[in-house]
């Protein structure tokens, strides 16, 4: 299937590693010309020259942190100098750390919703009116299952994607007269080094070595998926790169999970 995204415009936030790789990796191979995004300079430079050289052709990365105001109107404004458009943007923060009412304190619940939520509404309000401009464009954000049937110990996440969630169907409607889709993505329980942090986390209350609880939770996991494993980053950038594409011209506003079944929530 064609995409029809040769020589198309995107910025990819937190793209440094797993989903975010992968979007940005499956975007370079449709011949999109992709900015990237991390915290981490240096090892985004890698990436960036690594994507470059595998695929020969450009990848511009761009550092800076999606919690910060300033930040984002850099990085967004370099992408417009350097591209002198942007056609997609994919907005994706990581995950914030786990906790109970009881655990979570004041300044975690501030950095989770800078970072979590503002952050990304942050980026769409700044994207949108350029695609609004050229009657063109795709918004995908990409937060969790727990946006459909909450995940006990993580209520920063349960709270903050839930909010990315309501920004999303509400920008939808807004602007889907100007052919601007907006959709997000809900991975479940994907390869990625966020389990390695959530059983560290865990392993510290517990007081337990963290190898067996990661064990422990990945086997457990895998009992309440159907299809009996966890997913791959590039399963999820196989749906991202399908919204962003002419093939999902007739899908906005919608949350989509990539969870192996693993979701009991209808909708």
């Amino acid at each position: 299937m064609d995409l029809g995204l040769q020589n198309k415009v995107a910025l990819v936030m937190g793209s440094s590693r797993g989903m975010g790789l992968a979007v940005a990796e499956k975007l370079v191979q449709e011949g999109v010309r992709v900015a990237i995004n991390s915290r981490d300079a240096k090892e985004l430079k890698t990436v960036a020259d690594e994507l470059t050289q595998k695929y020969k052709q450009k990848v511009l990365p761009l550092p800076g942190d999606i919690g910060n105001f300033e930040d984002c109107k850099g990085i967004l404004k370099e992408t417009l100098t350097r591209f002198a458009g942007l056609d997609m943007l994919f907005c994706n923060a990581g995950g914030p750390p786990p906790g109970s009412f009881e655990d979570i304190k004041e300044k975690d619940w501030q950095t989770a919703i800078e970072t979590n939520m503002m952050g990304t509404i942050r980026m769409m309000r700044m994207a949108y009116p350029v695609m609004v401009k050229n009657n063109w464009g795709r918004i995908v954000t990409l937060t969790s299952i727990s946006v459909k049937e909450v995940i006990d110990n993580l209520v920063l996440s349960n709270v903050t994607r839930l909010g990315v969630v309501g920004a999303v169907k509400s920008l939808s409607r807004e602007i889907a007269r100007h052919g601007v889709t907006v959709n997000n993505v809900c991975p479940g329980v994907i390869d990625t080094g966020r389990w390695k942090e959530l059983a560290a986390a865990l392993a510290k209350k517990e007081k337990a070595p963290s190898k067996k609880i990661l064990e422990t939770l990945l086997a457990d996991n895998n009992k309440r998926i159907p299809l009996g494993r966890m997913g791959s980053p590039e399963e999820v950038a196989n749906l991202v790169v399908f919204l962003m594409s002419n093939a999902a011209s007739y899908i906005t506003g919608q949350s989509i999970s990539v969870d192996g079944g693993m979701t009991r929530s209808v909708f």
